[in-house]
């Protein structure tokens, strides 16, 4: 299902008009560039949950075991890599049992199902708990693919998560469309469809069209403060 929600952009509008006739700007160039900015600024915003605190909340214990290096010819080398297994208490079965019967699509397909045996959650604990920390900055990815279909239009802009969500997760269905003509309107459509945006990427989205605006009246009081002096000589 969709998230879908209104923001009232009349001023934001308004405001960037005024600073594109200020500054002479390219229309379209700048409405692209401004979008890209609001993507960056709504990933900045985005809470992301502290992969400890998942362990501390799902009572998780890790334990490391010795895993053998492939080499390319394919035999296995004499070095091991340690790759960390979780493990938990009683209190995170249950957390892992529930999320099963109850939310299961809030999980990965393969951890989805009924109630689970304490002896039976082994593994499935183990990949509960790293899909639970995998997916912290999920929210915050969803706004990637978006924000490099501005790239593509030649915006500069950097991002601090540097690989796109895989397309076949709903974070990596985002998707931008650059500024275009609409009859008289000049219209830019961008959307994140990470599973879960509803719930906290409306708020960062929110404050990230403030703070974009608040940027431009900074700047446009400047450019009138410069023509202002500039009459007065």
């Amino acid at each position: 299902m969709a998230n879908v929600f209104k923001l009232d952009t009349r001023d934001f509008n308004r405001t960037i008009d005024k600073y594109i006739e200020l500054r002479n700007a390219d229309f379209l160039t700048e409405v692209n560039r401004r979008a890209a900015n609001i993507i960056m600024k709504a990933m900045q915003e985005t809470k992301v949950t502290n992969p400890l605190r998942i362990e501390t909340e799902l009572k998780a214990t890790v334990q490391s075991f010795k895993s053998p290096r492939q080499l390319k010819t394919g035999k296995e080398s004499k070095r091991k890599n340690f790759k960390p297994f979780y493990k938990g208490a009683p209190v995170g079965y249950k957390i892992f049992n529930w999320r099963r019967k109850n939310r299961p699509r809030s999980l990965r397909p393969d951890l989805r199902g009924g109630g689970l045996a304490w002896e039976q959650m082994g593994t499935q604990f183990d990949r509960f708990v790293k899909a639970t920390k995998s997916s912290v900055a999920y929210i915050k990815a969803g706004w990637l693919p978006a924000l490099n279909r501005y790239k593509q239009q030649g915006i500069k802009i950097k991002s601090d998560i540097k690989r796109e969500p895989s397309p076949q997760t709903s974070a990596g269905k985002g998707y931008a469309i650059p500024a275009q003509r609409v009859g008289d309107l000049l219209k830019t459509t961008f959307a994140n469809a990470a599973n879960g945006v509803g719930k906290i990427g409306i708020q960062a989205l929110a404050r990230a069209f403030i703070r974009e605006e608040q940027d431009m009246k900074g700047k446009i009081a400047e450019m009138e403060q410069k023509r202002l002096n500039k009459l007065q000589r």
